[in-house]
């Protein structure tokens, strides 16, 4: 309306040639003169009997520009304004997306931006879901893509290989990267090796929860939510594969051999179940040096401020019980703390260097674990103890084959070379189709490992550190893994970025539950068209919805009484069948707090950007591409935290021999414990057969059975 009144002034002035009687105006060049807008209403007034015919004809162009503005007013109102009223959803324009930050240049690849074509990349520390059917384009839209571009470290679970075949070789010798090809059942020799008890910090606080987390996952390998009894013998086997691992991590030392492998580890649950037991007990996981000097690596892990590692109290009476001279046992019984122990074993050691090869003396030597885990199973009846062992040898059973036996008995690199600040490490969990089944609990320790490894710690004052791009394709394949679940909310900030793929939305439920967080820990979802209806369901809820004009018509009951009234109502954005309907093309991405995008899939095998780096490489080396290595481990020495001195190393063969000693001191223990119980046994049934007035047997070996009681 002011447009107008400034509009009419102007004319009126001009038709009057800006005379004088007017007023004041603005001068611009040519004699033209600005007047303000409410000029005209004035001269109305004043000059209406003067210029009649002007002043009629201005009355009529603010009559028209007022009804003008008054419709115009009612169109934006009722055409133009924004309608909300029962939802705002809309698709993402060409601001929307570049405000989604995926219009960087390097990152994770997802996809077409719809209004420039070009590629949209995501290259921010959260994480990426996408749920993408089978055949639906995400290895060669997304996961090839990304492998070929991605400049840092990742961990890829690779089923058939085709990752490692397309992008390995330019990984190597244009990304600069190390890879490395794990490959359980391998058998050309191509692939690297790993063994999953390097990655235990040996001697170090951390070894016992790194030896948790293989026995745990050994336990319960398809991550299944076990409860009632079934809980029982999973906690049961995995306390004492904890304590069989640790025992052969330092038995393994003791002995100047080489790291144990899951294989030995297998071959040792094969004794009998007495012999490992009374092995356990009494084998010395460290020198007596070690243990005398002021003080030693189990002291220093396993002690509390108001508590030893050793049970003193319980020594003691052991020791006093073997005593006969009474100067001797009161000398004992006066021990209070492990300083006076060892100064007490100190002066027995220099009067008797055998001391050590004696019960109770030799549990000084034992690992506190190992004791404790020992007893443990010593304590169960012997149905139990058998049904327990039973499992820990079911899960091991992976590692009998030869050939996993073979890339489990040594490591060509380590966990931590995935974050290692001088070079990328790109490793590839290959494996055909049809072994997965069997390799998937060797992968998910290895998974496991990967992120509760590398969240323990954030170093701020390391601005080197690689990141990590876990790429987990089929992850609800590889079963439920808490760590993950729970890793996702806090795994950024230590370099690791997660792209998690699974088929649709049905699978991920199955295999983490309904109330899982996942999907609300991933800042970018990307949808592929679903062929089920649960996820097109949950897509269309997403999308939101739109509000719609819906125009009506009522019929009177005469002519010319009908009538027209719009409503607005509210529309699905897209309806699940409309998802269900979505063109192979395109996809859906979501990031938070940004409307959808209604984005173009892309092909590799299409794009000259990829098939250059492709062929740059050579596609045929890459069928018998040998994989890299990284952190080798060729002996403990590798194992053990910088400077750290073990006493064994100087005299391994003579600390050989005395354990073969002591081995066959241990059978013969295993031996009369044996005949303990057999005899013990026998007493029952003889006091039994009293009992009922019977003999069972005769009087003599009686005498024999109570001698041995």
């Amino acid at each position: 309306m002011l447009v107008v009144c400034w509009l009419t002034t102007q004319w009126f002035a001009r038709r009057c040639d800006y005379d004088p009687l007017l007023g004041w105006a603005f001068p611009v060049s040519d004699g033209t003169k600005l007047y303000f807008p409410w000029d005209i209403f004035i001269w109305r007034w004043k000059f209406s009997a003067v210029v009649p015919h002007l002043s009629a004809l201005a009355g009529k162009y603010l009559l028209l520009g007022l009804l003008g503005g008054v419709g115009l007013s009612f169109y934006i109102e009722t055409k133009l304004r924004p309608l909300d009223s029962h939802g705002s959803a809309d698709w993402a324009d060409r601001s929307d997306v570049k405000k989604s930050g995926l219009c960087v240049k390097e990152g994770v690849i997802l996809g077409r931006n719809p209004y420039t074509k070009k590629f949209l990349f995501h290259d921010g520390p959260e994480h990426i879901l996408l749920l993408a059917p089978t055949r639906s384009g995400k290895g060669v839209g997304v996961i090839i893509p990304t492998c070929l571009v991605w400049k840092h470290s990742m961990l890829v679970t690779d089923v058939k290989a085709e990752n490692w075949n397309f992008a390995a070789p330019y990984r190597r010798k244009m990304l600069k990267n190390r890879v490395i090809k794990f490959e359980p059942c391998c058998i050309d020799g191509t692939g690297a090796r790993w063994n999953p008890l390097v990655e235990i910090r040996y001697r170090t606080v951390r070894e016992f929860g790194d030896v948790q987390i293989i026995a745990d996952m050994l336990a319960n390998p398809d991550g299944k939510d076990i409860s009632g009894d079934g809980a029982h013998w999973v906690i049961t086997a995995s306390s004492l594969m904890r304590t069989v691992i640790m025992h052969l991590m330092y038995k393994k030392h003791q002995e100047g051999k080489l790291p144990p492998t899951m294989m030995e580890v297998a071959t040792f649950l094969s004794l009998p179940h007495k012999a490992i037991i009374a092995e356990m007990k009494v084998y010395p996981h460290i020198a007596p040096e070690e243990f005398l000097s002021d003080t030693n690596i189990l002291d220093e892990i396993y002690s509390l401020p108001d508590t030893q590692y050793i049970d003193i109290g319980n020594w003691k009476r052991e020791v006093a019980d073997r005593l006969e001279d009474q100067a001797e046992k009161q000398a004992v019984e006066a021990l209070k703390t492990l300083q006076d122990v060892r100064a007490y074993m100190k002066e027995r050691y220099s009067e008797n260097p055998d001391i050590f090869t004696q019960m109770p003396y030799a549990e000084l030597l034992v690992h506190p674990k190992v004791l404790e885990g020992a007893r443990e199973m010593g304590n169960r009846e012997e149905k139990e103890e058998s049904s327990v062992l039973s499992s820990a040898v079911k899960a091991f059973l992976l590692y009998r084959n030869p050939v996993i036996a073979k890339n489990t008995g040594a490591s060509d690199f380590k966990i931590a070379d995935l974050l290692r600040p001088d070079y990328p490490v790109s490793v590839f969990l290959v494996t055909a189709p049809g072994d997965l089944d069997t390799i998937k609990p060797l992968f998910r320790l290895f998974m496991n490992f990967v992120i509760k490894r590398n969240v323990e710690h954030m170093d701020f004052g390391n601005k080197q550190k690689q990141r990590c791009l876990l790429l987990f394709d089929e992850f609800p394949q590889f079963g439920r893994m808490d760590s993950v679940e729970l890793g996702l909310a806090v795994m950024a900030g230590y370099g690791l970025k997660a792209l998690l793929i699974a088929q649709d939305i049905h699978q991920l439920d199955k295999a983490y539950t309904k109330d899982n967080s996942i999907i609300a820990n991933c800042h970018v979802r990307v949808f592929f068209t679903p062929n089920e209806d649960g996820t097109a369901e949950m897509l269309s809820r997403s999308l939101g919805k739109k509000t719609i004009r819906v125009d009506s018509k009522n019929s009177g009951q005469g002519i010319g009484t009908a009538s027209y009234t719009t409503s607005e109502t509210g529309r699905e954005l897209m309806t699940p069948d409309e998802v269900k309907r979505l063109p192979k093309e395109q996809e859906l991405v979501f990031v938070a707090q940004n409307r959808p995008i209604l984005a173009d899939k892309l092909f590799y095998f299409k794009e000259k950007f990829f098939m250059k780096k492709i062929q740059s490489c050579g596609q045929a080396q890459a069928l018998n591409l040998r994989s890299d290595t990284a952190s080798v481990v060729r002996s403990y020495e590798d194992l053990l935290p910088p400077g750290m001195q073990v006493p064994t190393a100087d005299n391994a063969v003579a600390r050989q021999e005395e354990l073969a000693e002591l081995e066959g001191k241990q059978h013969q223990l295993a031996e009369w414990l044996d005949a303990s119980y057999a005899a013990i046994k026998m007493l029952d049934d003889i006091a039994a057969g009293e009992i009922a007035g019977k003999e069972i047997v005769p009087a003599a070996a009686r005498e024999e059975f109570r001698f041995i009681e």
